[in-house]
């Protein structure tokens, strides 16, 4: 029995194509593909809070259940739904069955404000943050004459470039003359 060949699902993202060394995949009538390079394309963070994997893209997120977290290293063979995710995010997504391409048009991002209060974000647990209390620094009490240098320099006239220079013999530099 000869099989026919597989057709190449296409993922066109924003007019340009993804491509990926693990190829998407139809499953059941949705399109699976690694969520990296193809949901870090569309997203700005993925992450995991310990039930779900969390895609954030400004004040959008689509949480993906998940048993275990997969480490980054492995976003690459992580497949995931990508067109409900992509609508989640905002974005526009067309199947073409005839040509097996998915098309991902992502919204234009405006300069964005924060918004005041959004119930749908996780909220963080404050925690407490130590802040020394700034201390007033003693100035230093000089009194008397400074102390004279202990290491003193060494006296060397400026090299006479009319007179060759002298060499020493190894005898006269092992031991300095004593002042």
């Amino acid at each position: 029995m000869i099989f026919p060949l597989a057709a190449v699902l296409t993922v066109v993202l924003d007019g340009a194509p993804v491509r990926s060394y693990n190829a998407p995949y139809l499953d059941r009538g949705r399109v699976m593909t690694p969520i990296d390079p193809y949901v870090t394309a569309i997203a700005r963070s993925v992450g995991y809070d310990g039930r779900a994997l969390v895609i954030r893209l400004g004040d959008l997120f689509a949480q993906v259940p998940m048993g275990t977290a997969p480490p980054p290293a492995l976003y690459e063979r992580t497949y995931v739904q990508l067109g409900p995710i992509a609508r989640t995010l905002g974005a526009r997504v067309r199947f073409d069955a005839r040509t097996q391409t998915l098309y991902v048009d992502t919204p234009r991002m405006a300069l964005a404000t924060p918004t005041p209060f959004n119930p749908a974000v996780p909220l963080v647990a404050p925690r407490e943050v130590f802040t020394p209390v700034p201390q007033q620094t003693p100035r230093p009490v000089v009194s008397g004459t400074p102390l004279p240098r202990r290491t003193p320099l060494p006296a060397q006239s400026p090299p006479n470039p009319d007179r060759p220079a002298r060499v020493r013999s190894n005898r006269a530099a092992a031991a300095p003359p004593m002042r």
